[in-house]
């Protein structure tokens, strides 16, 4: 029986800074040879974070405003929602795999993933969609300091 008292098993549960030398990372056959590979995993990392926020801003801009006035039923068969609920898996299958590159514990990767969010927070931090005036006196009411 394996010794199991001081639990590890190979795997790096702290933050380390280099490269991932013949390490595969989240999909089999994305392994890492040199820091050139490496740096290509940290751009790749970087893409998935951009296309989580650009789904995010299409759904948010594209697809559901035009929902909120139908009934259930209606709602259900639109194409605009179904559409929606494709972009939303999708979404989410992204938003996993970069908690997969997090789980690298790699310093580097985890700083291109913050910094990928920084940066597509500025790409796609707005809403080009008309804000109503309850969703203006909602913002407004947030906002307010309680004391």
């Amino acid at each position: 029986m394996d010794n199991m008292s001081g639990m590890d098993m190979g795997m790096r549960t702290y933050y380390y800074f280099g490269s991932f030398i013949n390490q595969t990372v989240v999909f089999p056959g994305l392994t890492s040879y040199n820091q050139g590979d490496t740096a290509g995993i940290c751009f790749l990392a970087i893409a998935f974070v951009l296309t989580v926020e650009a789904c995010k801003w299409i759904r948010i801009n594209f697809t559901s405003s035009s929902l909120q006035t139908q009934d259930y039923k209606k709602v259900l068969l639109n194409p605009l929602h179904i559409i929606d609920s494709l972009i939303y898996g999708f979404q989410m299958w992204c938003s996993y795999t970069v908690m997969l590159f997090v789980m690298t514990f790699n310093a580097y990767l985890i700083m291109s993933v913050c910094l990928a969010y920084s940066l597509a927070h500025w790409i796609f931090g707005f809403s080009i969609r008309k804000t109503s005036e309850v969703d203006i006196a909602l913002i407004d009411a947030k906002n307010e300091d309680c004391c």
